[in-house]
């Protein structure tokens, strides 16, 4: 349990010191809105769009931070902080059951894999609604492997595959599970997405009929060729997600990672890593990373049952590990410090509490004038914040700027990437 706690401890270290930084862009904006709208009673059956097919998720999450934005106050950083949160519980999670199903060395190995790794849930690459998929993978895999009472088995698979889909539309992969999950677990299932099915009924089968047509214009049915290319380019994708830093360092993981895969004795591990590969084949397309986190955590636990099994070769081989941790640890620490923070959250709340605090008088008009890249997450702050602004130019104006070198102009403010332009036409 000591151990744990350390792994927690690091964890919350790591995961809280970035939240001031974080990013508050589209995905955080999206997400905080949709729970703001269902506090202003405004209720949904769905939640957020997915990239593919014109399809949504299930909403629960949205209802889950709806709850968290209340007892924040409405504050930006409530995203931010139910990720540090989940990300923070991971570790620990991770530990206990690769001690659970493994042994004490696997689960100190994965989980100081998923604690240093920059690239495992990457704070501002991964989507905020994509937090609490790896820990219920560890959930999941627990399950499977220990093989408690039958029906609560049954019903925690289930359960953990509705949660899964009112995260992320690549909860699908696991639907093959529901084979062994039995009437408890579809059961669980139907009522975490029952405002989906709900949804559906209203609109004349909206999600299922645009899964069909995707389905169908992809080619994913008929296209089943398992290629070497198409197995490589899936690791690949998935590797890079789940590893850390360094490619001298991935490489080493790369044989540690197949070596591990070859000679564990857990096979739901195996089969949740091997249902991801399995999707991402079928589609055959360009699948972004994220889209694979269902598989990084026993991605990560079989790296580990590798490191176990060839520490136990020998000093030299212990000596090769250590050195090869050593630089793990430099690489992604590195890459973390040098983690950029000029778009953070508290530099846009700063400069709008700048342009707050500055103004005097009864109206003002604001202007945001911003590559397009930079332009997100100011509907929600500005009414934060407090700022009302007219709907048309009036004096005093602000401008805010991202970059503020972009149009070559010298800001009055700057705060990070952002500044603020002041208008002097009215003194």
């Amino acid at each position: 349990m000591i151990t744990a706690l350390f792994f927690l401890l690091a964890a919350l270290i790591k995961n809280f010191t970035q939240i001031p930084a974080s990013l508050f862009e589209s995905d955080q904006e999206t997400l905080t809105i949709a729970a703001k709208n269902i506090l202003g009673g405004h209720f949904s059956l769905i939640g957020a769009p997915t990239s593919v097919g014109g399809m949504f998720i299930a909403p629960l999450y949205n209802y889950f931070v709806a709850i968290w934005l209340w007892i924040f106050r409405g504050s930006p950083y409530t995203v931010s902080i139910l990720g540090a949160i989940w990300l923070s519980l991971l570790i620990p999670a991770i530990y206990l059951v690769g001690k659970k199903i493994y042994s004490g060395s696997v689960g100190v190995f994965a989980a100081i894999i998923a604690l240093l790794s920059i690239n495992f849930v990457n704070f501002d690459q991964v989507p905020p609604l994509l937090f609490p998929l790896p820990l219920l993978t560890v959930i999941l895999i627990y399950v499977l492997e220990t093989e408690p009472a039958t029906k609560f088995r049954k019903a925690i698979i289930g359960a953990v595959i509705g949660l899964t889909l009112n995260l992320h539309f690549s909860g699908v992969f696991l639907a093959p599970l529901l084979l062994i999950s039995g009437i408890w677990g579809s059961l669980a299932l139907l009522i975490l997405v029952s405002p989906l099915i709900l949804f559906d009924i209203r609109h004349q089968w909206w999600n299922i009929g645009h899964a069909v047509e995707f389905l169908s214009k992809s080619g994913a049915v008929t296209s089943l060729w398992f290629r070497l290319d198409t197995f490589l380019v899936s690791f690949a994708v998935i590797f890079e997600a789940a590893a850390g830093a360094g490619m001298l360092v991935k490489t080493a993981m790369g044989a540690v990672i197949v070596w591990g895969f070859l000679f564990t004795s857990r096979n739901w591990p195996k089969v949740i890593l091997g249902l991801t590969f399995i999707f991402f084949m079928i589609y055959g397309g360009s699948l972004i990373p994220y889209y694979g986190i269902i598989s990084w955590v026993p991605f990560i636990l079989i790296a580990g049952c590798g490191l176990e099994r060839l520490w136990a070769k020998g000093n030299f081989i212990k000596s090769i590990i250590v050195l090869t941790g050593v630089f793990f640890l430099i690489m992604n620490f590195k890459a973390l410090s040098n983690r950029s923070a000029s778009r953070g959250l508290d530099k846009k709340i700063a400069a709008l509490e700048f342009i707050k605090n500055d103004f005097i008088g009864r109206e003002m008009y604001l202007s945001i004038n911003m590559d397009p890249a930079a332009n997100f997450g100011f509907t929600y702050l500005t009414g934060y914040v407090g700022i009302k602004s007219t709907p048309f130019p009036v004096k005093p104006t602000y401008t805010l700027l991202a970059p503020y070198d972009w149009l070559k102009v010298n800001p009055d403010k700057s705060f990070g990437d952002f500044g603020v332009l002041m208008s002097r036409s009215n003194e």
